[in-house]
């Protein structure tokens, strides 16, 4: 891009990593010339990628309409609601990576409507990654993840660049270590900071009193959302009560979805302690601890 100006920004990034992959490519270099086995070797690596995609579309597709029918549309003006729903509908786009999955937005900061905008596209990534984490162990899917902020570059289209991109990346492959998504220090602080702010905020009219509960509750929903392990770690509390209260349209699908995990988490250790592998045994061992001090009521 030698010659052109680049436009830089923060962006809050959430990078996903479907787990397993590498062993799930094991097997032939050249298709067979039969076919023999060939399919159903497709469907245990790419086709898994392909519903971790299909399932994700799906998800955010009845979670803006759930948005689009709760008050955060109903306090923004009327002359604004096609704005409002356009950017709901587009505030987080998708960038793929083999064996997982970029979701990221960028943070405008000004303005108390820019600012409820930001936070709900942070509100968003949580809900996004938290269901996924959820729904893809009830698969036999499993994913790791991070969400964090900084800055970048969307250089093409759906393509991000830049210190936001790397820090998630750092975050999963070198934090996170089992089924989980983990939350960036610089986003915490950001959640924090907006929340204290809009807080001491005294609003002029109406219109920004009813802005700055929308932000209020997409601020304090994140931070709610988050829980801190005995490492100091930052992650996303996809147990916790408030998390399912917002994600999950009824309690039997919330159980079923957790009920269905937490066997598939079992199955995994038995697995590896029959393979005596200690590294992947002990990612359940620390996920299983974690479904047990939280446990789904149906259970």
């Amino acid at each position: 891009m030698t010659g052109q100006e680049v436009f830089v920004t923060h962006f809050c990034v959430t990078w996903i990593d479907l787990l397993g992959m590498r062993a799930a490519l094991q097997g032939p270099h050249i298709m067979p010339k039969d076919g023999s086995g060939f399919r159903e070797h497709i469907d245990r690596s790419i086709g898994k990628i392909k519903r971790l995609h299909k399932d994700a579309e799906d998800f955010m597709d009845i979670f803006c309409d759930r948005v689009l029918e709760t008050n955060a549309a109903k306090f923004v003006k009327d002359e604004d609601k096609v704005e409002f729903i356009k950017k709901v509908k587009g505030l987080v786009k998708t960038q793929r990576w083999s064996d997982g999955m970029v979701h990221f937005s960028p943070l405008n900061q000004a303005g108390l409507y820019n600012c409820t905008i930001d936070l709900l596209s942070i509100f968003t990534q949580y809900i996004y990654a938290g269901f996924l984490c959820s729904y893809g162990l009830s698969k036999e899917q499993p994913i790791r993840g991070s969400i964090d902020i900084g800055w970048g570059v969307e250089m093409y289209p759906n393509e991000l660049y830049g210190r936001a991109l790397a820090s998630a990346y750092d975050l999963e492959s070198k934090v996170a270590d089992y089924p989980r998504i983990v939350i960036g220090d610089h986003l915490y602080k950001f959640l924090v900071a907006s929340y204290n702010s809009l807080s001491r905020f005294q609003p002029s009219n109406s219109h920004d009193q009813y802005l700055k509960i929308i932000a209020l509750h997409y601020a304090s929903r994140c931070l709610e959302f988050t829980g801190r392990d005995d490492s100091d770690t930052y992650f996303l509390h996809y147990l916790g009560d408030t998390f399912l209260h917002e994600t999950y349209l009824s309690n039997e699908v919330s159980n079923k979805t957790f009920s269905s995990a937490y066997i598939y988490i079992l199955s995994q250790i038995q697995l590896h302690t029959a393979n005596k592998d200690p590294k992947l045994l002990q990612r359940y061992q620390m996920l299983k601890l974690y479904f047990d001090n939280y446990p789904i009521r149906a259970f």
